[in-house]
């Protein structure tokens, strides 16, 4: 069950970053809320978190193009930026791997919780 850390974090991490953007707290408070479903001992869950943990990675990886393409028409430097959202987009798309582990496939099949 510690495998799903990774994941909750990216949906924090994630939250902070629409907040960030000023989307409204209605979207952050829906994207804390999705963790619920990380606990949802069922296949559906898992596969909704897989597709919305890689969305949040893409959407990462979007901002990344968007800001290093803002920075190098202002002439300033880009790498930092590209190296911090890229790195959470590994991390995001790291938590959905983490979710199809071996330990966590049995609970998210059978529904049962167990010592993983």
């Amino acid at each position: 069950m510690w495998r799903l850390v990774f994941a909750v974090l990216a949906y924090v991490l994630f939250a902070a970053h629409v907040m960030f953007h000023g989307l409204g707290l209605a979207l952050v408070a829906a994207v804390l809320i999705v963790n619920i479903l990380l606990f949802v001992p069922r296949s559906w869950a898992r596969t909704a978190n897989t597709i919305l943990l890689v969305l949040a990675g893409a959407e990462w990886v979007r901002t990344a193009v968007a800001l290093v393409h803002e920075r190098m028409m202002m002439g300033r430097s880009w790498t930092t930026a590209l190296v911090i959202l890229l790195g959470c987009a590994f991390f995001t798309w790291f938590g959905a791997w983490l979710l199809h582990h071996r330990a966590l496939s049995g609970w998210y099949r059978t529904g049962s919780r167990s010592n993983a």
